[in-house]
């Protein structure tokens, strides 16, 4: 799947590493964190992903409670402005344009789709990594 007719960044990222495609787990770091080139191409991998049909979940590191309210966003069974939750729920690291876009194109996506196949986000705090590894654990083994 091509956009705008030519492979995009993200785009050739998965055609080069074919195991990407089978992987229970794709995690995506970045050498530091507020990065404006990092957090777009990390929401563009993740759109590509989402559109091969490999994943429906983000992961992001940010508190777990603080992203499910950005998540009832995403699911629309939160009406308020996009930037208050994202103040609320999101550390400053992920508040910026790209991660409104993402977050934007997810819950758009959602729209048109049955629970089952909504895309999703949640919050992982490896700060917090004891409340946080249950849920990794029980995501791994459904």
């Amino acid at each position: 799947m091509l956009l705008y007719g030519k492979a995009t960044e993200a785009q050739e990222l998965i055609s080069k590493i074919p195991e990407v495609s089978t992987a229970k787990i794709i995690a995506v770091g970045e050498s530091s964190h507020s990065v404006a080139e990092f957090t777009k191409l990390k929401a563009d991998f993740f759109r590509e992903l989402v559109k091969a049909g490999i994943t429906k979940t983000l992961f992001i590191e940010s508190d777990f409670s603080g992203v499910s309210l950005v998540n009832d966003w995403v699911w629309r069974r939160n009406g308020e402005p996009l930037d208050s939750v994202m103040k609320t729920g999101l550390y400053r690291a992920w508040r910026g344009k790209d991660m409104a876009d993402l977050l934007t194109w997810m819950r758009d996506y959602n729209s048109s789709k049955p629970d089952g196949e909504r895309v999703s986000i949640k919050g992982v705090d490896s700060q917090m990594g004891k409340f946080a590894t249950p849920i990794v654990e029980a995501y791994l083994t459904d």
